[in-house]
């Protein structure tokens, strides 16, 4: 199967109380939820997803019909928190009126409150909720089979709702906990990172943010247990080597955050 994995287009906007230079310089993060997603899923079935996040690369509605024409997906898959749920349902409603077998399976947040209001929207064939990774891609290779009958296949994937005839169905809650060090690392390799404008990535911001958040406690990052998931050390040792491009910070104080994430 070709996964479009897609942060839709906004087109409805919701205004908040705090001030406009605020809120204007918010920028645009990289879907770490998702990209991790698709990660998984590249990982476990060998197949090579496509992803566009439309409001950094400055995709509009009619720019993201014509990438989708040349891609041919079998399904889109978006990850959705409350305020954009209706940027979803717009995009999939215009989807499906040019790809009306066009599969659409969402995620996030949204869908773990209400995964079943959210399989009975219009248009939504598939919801995940949970921790996506796994489930999304056993929910793949499950379609995949051709020797299994359909229901059978998705019945017994956890944190799954699907429908089959018009008929709602909500698999039980996935209540295996994931092993961080089984995941690997997001898909950065599908998204253009110069994209992302955010306020870490401007230099005199991050002399700023960088000290206080990383380096006002150098006592309380010693002290962090070594049973922390590799993967997060990693994490951290990537956050820190950015923090040190644009930081000074003391030799000892560099010295402990290093020993710890190494």
């Amino acid at each position: 199967m070709k996964i479009l994995f897609l942060v839709p287009p906004e087109t409805i906007s919701l205004e908040s109380s705090v001030p406009k230079a605020l809120e204007g310089g918010k920028g645009y993060y990289p879907k770490l939820g998702l990209l991790y997603v698709a990660a998984y899923y590249e990982r476990e079935t060998g197949n090579t997803a496509t992803f566009i996040d439309c409001p950094p690369e400055n995709v509009s509605e009619q720019a993201l019909l014509a990438r989708v024409r040349e891609i041919k997906p079998d399904m889109v898959a978006m990850s959705i928190m409350t305020f954009n749920l209706l940027d979803a349902l717009h995009t999939t409603k215009v989807l499906k009126q040019e790809h009306p077998n066009l599969k659409i399976c969402l995620g996030g947040p949204h869908v773990n409150l209400y995964p079943k209001e959210t399989l009975n929207l219009p248009g939504i064939d598939y919801v995940v909720f949970g921790e996506g990774e796994k489930i999304f891609a056993r929910f793949v290779q499950a379609l995949e089979l051709r020797d299994v009958p359909i229901a059978e296949s998705l019945s017994s994937i956890n944190g799954l709702g699907w429908k089959l005839n018009g008929t709602l169905h909500i698999n039980p809650a996935e209540t295996e906990l994931l092993d961080l060090d089984e995941l690997p690392f997001p898909a950065r390799h599908l998204v253009d990172v110069s994209c992302y404008q955010h306020p870490s990535r401007r230099q005199e911001d991050a002399r700023r943010l960088a000290p206080s958040v990383i380096f006002a406690k150098p006592s309380s990052v010693s002290a962090v247990p070594k049973a922390w998931s590799k993967k997060l050390k990693n994490w951290l040792r990537w956050e820190w080597t950015i923090c040190f491009l644009s930081t000074t910070p003391s030799p000892s104080t560099k010295k402990t955050c290093w020993q710890f994430a190494t």
